[in-house]
């Protein structure tokens, strides 16, 4: 708020009594409270089509909405992206028509003239059709719903957003050039900064796509390495020696019945030095089972990897369609098949 009140003094350096930095920091922080309806615009919309919403951030440079994608809908996620920019039209619209009822040398008239502008430019410029801007979402689910391929259409507004990016980091230049006039430093500045966030958005976008094609092929039971049951009082040298003797990669702790009650820690088993493993027992270098431990053999491509990153656990135990112990993921397993 301090920045854009900086940045919009020279808007309200008006006759009067009214100190242009009070009008600045009111005009900041209204412009906020339009960035918030604009986020409000994106979630309202996305409930009215079933999606839920966990939480609306405000950034630096604008705002995000977290909502759950329930079903494959692209019209209904582009109409959630064009919310934003028409909210931020629609508050524009309410700031000019107060603009033209107040006292035009009035402080409150040059607050609402420059809302105006600003959310003009602001909605202007976020329906530029390349990720990760409105538009770019807007674009995105119009060539998914036309050709069927949702990620045909990531890419294509993910290097639409790439060009956005690029003209955004020249913009100062080309004003210079087109209107005769030498911006300010901080105009550089912030030009370079947006310019990097849309490209770094932009980017990791199209890595997204590409991690969901690599991943299209991944399974748990692929992926899983083979485990030995042992006792948990069992030292950890005769464990390895076991597992080594019958071809397995991973230990899972079982009890008397023979249910699996702990997962040796791939990292911790690894860190323990040779001449010490007969002294430790398998309970000390493994991690007791609990409700997220344990995945489907089953589970593959995107899913997969969204149950690993929710599970936050290094290994996982992967059960067969009768919960029988297929064997264990390992998160390094997983991170290896990806970079192949």
């Amino acid at each position: 708020m301090v920045l854009l009140a900086y940045l919009w003094i020279p808007a309200f350096t008006i006759d009067g009594s009214v100190s242009p930095w009070i009008l600045a920091g009111a005009f900041a922080v209204l412009l906020s409270l339009a960035t918030l309806i604009h986020e409000f615009a994106h979630a309202l919309v996305a409930r009215a089509f079933g999606f839920p919403v966990h939480r609306v951030v405000l950034q630096l440079l604008g705002g995000v909405t977290h909502f759950e994608r329930t079903r494959q809908a692209p019209l209904a996620e582009a109409t959630v992206a064009a919310a934003g920019p028409i909210a931020t039209f629609a508050v524009a619209g309410v700031t000019y028509g107060v603009s033209q009822v107040l006292d035009p040398a009035s402080a409150g008239a040059a607050v609402a003239r420059a809302l105006t502008w600003a959310n003009v430019l602001i909605g202007i410029y976020n329906s530029l059709p390349g990720i990760p801007l409105d538009g770019g979402n807007v674009l995105r689910c119009l060539i998914w719903a036309a050709s069927g391929s949702e990620q045909r259409g990531t890419v294509v507004a993910g290097w639409v957003g790439r060009g956005v990016a690029l003209l955004t980091l020249l913009s100062p230049v080309l004003l210079s050039v087109a209107l005769g006039i030498q911006p300010d430093i901080i105009v550089y500045l912030i030009a370079g900064v947006v310019a990097a966030m849309l490209y770094s958005g932009a980017s990791a976008q199209l890595r997204a796509v590409d991690l969901r094609a690599k991943a299209g092929g991944l399974t748990a039971g692929s992926l899983a390495r083979r485990a030995i049951p042992v006792d948990r009082d069992l030292p950890l040298g005769e464990a390895i020696r076991r597992a080594s003797a019958a071809g397995a990669g991973a230990l899972v702790v079982v009890d008397a019945r023979g249910a699996p009650v702990g997962i040796g820690q791939h990292d911790a088993i690894a860190a323990v030095p040779e001449q010490r493993r007969p002294w430790v027992s398998v309970a000390s270098v493994s991690r007791p089972v609990d409700a997220d431990t344990a995945i489907d053999r089953d589970l593959a491509g995107t899913e997969l990897l969204s149950q690993v990153a929710r599970r936050g656990r290094e290994e996982l135990l992967v059960l067969d369609s009768e919960g029988r112990v297929y064997g264990v993921l390992l998160v390094v397993d997983v991170e290896a098949a990806l970079r192949r």
